[in-house]
């Protein structure tokens, strides 16, 4: 469609998306949620996010936990939204950390856990990140063995009792 109406920068970033580049999924994910040259289409951004998201590109990732927090092309869905902006935030993405975090305060989709137990749990594990691989390893298995109290079946954190 691009292609036929002279769009040829559109209709390389579609090229590049069908061939499977991670980026160009992105960006055009982003063009369609924007409405940046193209109508804007919120399922038709959250369709190219999750090509993106799924090949781990932390950027795509994080811009899908968003449109599952705010209900944009999909259904609105904080357990899900949560998940996206973890695996962003495992590889250093701030803006998934951010908005993490808010999910933490405010509880959305996972418990509420005040930020001195995220500290505490950035001091634990050493690491850099705000949650690190041996971080999102021990929430897998706190998830685990706590799922089921508020739905949250998908992620959870140890806070500090006491």
């Amino acid at each position: 469609a691009a292609w036929e109406r002279g769009d040829y920068a559109t209709a390389l970033r579609e090229f590049l998306a069908e061939q499977g580049d991670a980026r160009a999924r992105y960006v055009l994910g982003y063009m369609y949620a924007e409405g940046q040259g193209v109508p804007k289409d919120y399922a038709e951004g959250a369709k190219w996010y999750r090509k993106a998201a799924e090949q781990g590109y932390a950027g795509a990732q994080s811009a899908l936990g968003f449109m599952y927090n705010n209900g944009r092309g999909v259904p609105q869905d904080y357990v899900e939204a949560a998940n996206w902006f973890l695996k962003a935030a495992d590889q250093g993405y701030a803006e998934a950390q951010h908005e993490l975090g808010h999910m933490y305060n405010n509880g959305h989709g996972v418990p509420i856990v005040l930020m001195t137990d995220i500290v505490w749990e950035r001091v634990t594990f050493g690491g850099s990140k705000l949650l690190g691989d041996e971080a999102s390893d021990y929430i897998a298995t706190k998830s685990r063995a706590t799922s089921g109290e508020h739905g949250h079946d998908k992620i959870g954190i140890a806070g500090h009792s006491g």
